[in-house]
């Protein structure tokens, strides 16, 4: 599991966003700055996703699992079995079906309202 200690130490949440698209990427980093949320990394394919999985330096993922033509399922098993949180952030309407295996997980299409989403 992610390692929790910043956030427990008063520190805001490091937050891994996992996107393709580099201008989608970058603004969600804006949004998730201007929640008072740290950024720990930007991962645009799934094998950079799997490497910032290994670094354990986030306290949650924004997840797109959509990653260019892959379908990457697999990162959200991953991030499932070991607890840490995340959220969908995709906006391909297949994510319904998807939702119903990782039916505890909220999904929001990139048109979100990230305060909304991710403090509910």
């Amino acid at each position: 599991m992610a390692n929790s200690l910043p956030a427990a130490l008063g520190q805001a949440p490091r937050i891994l966003i996992v996107e393709d698209q580099l201008e989608i990427a970058l603004q969600m980093r804006e949004t998730v700055r201007d929640l008072g949320y740290r950024v720990s990394g930007i991962a645009r394919t799934s094998a950079q996703a799997h490497q910032e999985f290994a670094k354990l330096n986030f306290d949650a993922v924004l997840l797109d699992i959509n990653l260019g033509d892959q379908h990457d399922m697999e990162a959200a098993d991953f991030l499932l079995k070991t607890g840490i949180p995340f959220a969908f952030v995709t906006s391909y309407d297949y994510v319904i079906d998807v939702m119903r295996k990782y039916r505890c997980w909220r999904s929001r299409s990139r048109r979100f309202s990230l305060t909304s989403s991710w403090r509910n």
